[in-house]
Parts: structure tokens; sequence; C-alpha cells
């Protein structure tokens, strides 16, 4: 209702009593219509927040959800055990398959007091790309660091041992998972959401062997995943590249994030 009127909660439970006019009654039947058919609210009204910022968001993009909020968390922790890098060159960071930009608004607008760098915001998605640069442009005030927007499949734009961290919200759904998607998830991109090889984890066997080499040494690597694929993702880091891969845990326990480190002396 206040989509269809343009108006605040506070203002449609104040007027409730108010009749409303053909426009706005044809307009708050057609939302009606495309939430009876399970649409995403979000997409409804053209917007979601995610790490208390505002975001626009369409069917372009999958809509930001909560548990992603872990993921700029690991990032941002990483970050402040060393806000100052060797030589105090700024950090370089990329958030792969940005898709809304929300992770990485999040990451700029967070970033600590003092510290300096870059986020790169890439996805394959031309679509997704304008909304996210929409996005950019509507935080650009809020945001520390820059975010620069470049389309781009996982990290191919990239150059070797050019960034200090990477990380994604990468499609990870399995077959079996796409087949029985929720109502409201077959609104959002499928591209976004698909995996890719039996266990869902195709897309993160790519963006870990592209990140060894666009990571500098030492560099971090963080991504999210579905429940219960800890244990197969921590498999895909061989130890004569990686150190210390880690599974990070949501507020309920489930795994939710991936982190590792390049080894410094490979």
């Amino acid at each position: 209702m206040g989509a269809a009127l343009g108006a605040s909660r506070a203002r449609v439970v104040a007027e409730r009593r108010s009749p409303l006019g053909g426009a706005e009654a044809a307009a708050f039947a057609a939302l009606l219509e495309r939430r009876r058919l399970r649409e995403p609210v979000a997409y409804l009204l053209g917007e979601r927040e995610f790490w208390s910022l505002d975001l626009a968001v369409d069917g372009r993009v999958l809509v930001p959800r909560p548990e992603t909020e872990r993921l700029v968390e690991v990032a941002l922790e990483t970050i402040q055990r060393a806000p100052t890098l060797p030589g105090a060159r700024p950090w370089r960071v990329a958030d792969v398959g940005t898709g809304s930009g929300a992770v990485a608004i999040a990451i700029a607008a967070s970033a600590p007091p003092g510290s300096r760098g870059l986020v790169v915001a890439t996805d394959r998605s031309r679509d997704a790309l304008l909304v996210a640069r929409a996005n950019v442009e509507r935080h650009r005030g809020e945001c520390h660091w820059p975010v620069l927007a470049v389309r781009a499949d996982l990290l191919s734009a990239m150059a070797p041992a050019s960034l200090d961290l990477v990380v994604s919200n990468p499609p990870y759904l399995s077959p079996s998972e796409m087949a029985s998607l929720a109502p409201e998830l077959r609104f959002e991109p499928a591209g976004a959401l698909a995996g890719g090889d039996d266990d869902g984890l195709g897309v993160v066997r790519s963006l870990v062997g592209q990140a060894a080499s666009v990571l500098v040494p030492g560099g971090f690597l963080a991504f999210e995943i579905g429940a219960g694929q800890g244990a197969a993702a921590l498999g895909l880091f061989g130890p004569e590249t990686w150190r210390d891969p880690a599974i990070v845990r949501d507020i309920e326990g489930r795994d939710r994030v991936v982190v590792a480190r390049r080894d410094p002396l490979a």
C-alpha cells in the first residue's frame, strides 16, 4: 500500500480510513497480483536493505540477503587485521559476481578509518552492472573507498598478482536444488543461482583457480557457500598454493563463508 501511494508506513496507518483514488487502487491491485504469483517483495518495492544501505533491486539481480552480510564481516575483519599493506599502498579488493553491488558497496562504506583502498565489482551480466553502477552512484557519498564496476567473467579482467582480497557470493545451487526452487527464487536470475557441477560448486572451482593467479602472495579469498557445502569447498584448496582454509559459520551455526590465504611463499 505504501508503495502504491508513494507514502510511508506511518502515513498509511494514519490515513487508513481515507478512500483510494482510482489510479492508486489500480496500482495497489497490480502489486497484490504480482505478490500472489510469489514475485519477491523486494522486486515489487524496487529496493532492499543490506548492511543498513537501501539498494535498488529488480529482476536483473539477486535480492541481497541478510546471511550474505557474514561475508562482508569476514572481509572487513581481514582488512582490519592489516589496515596498512607493505609500502603503505592501498588495498585492492574484488567483489566477484557483484549483482546489485551490495557486498562491494558495504565493504567500501565500512572500511576501517584511515585505511585506503579500491573495490572492483565484477559481473558478467551487463544488466546486473547497470543496477550495480546505479547503486554505487546512489551511495558514493557514504563510501570511504571508490568502487569500480567492471564487466568480466569472474576474475578474467584482473592481472596476475594484482589483488589483496577477493570476495564473492557466487552461484552455488546444485541441479537438484535448482529443480525444487521456492516460487520466489524462480523470479531471480538463474545464472546467479545455478552453481554448475553435480554439487553446485562448479563456479566456485573456477573462482578458486583464478584467485590463485590474481591474488598477491599472502592475499585472501572469501566466498559464500550453501549450508552443508563446507567440507567439499575446503577440498578445493591445494596445499601447494593455499594456507589455512577455514569455514566461517553464520549465527545459526551453518556453513556460510569459506576463507583461505594464498601461500605467501608460493
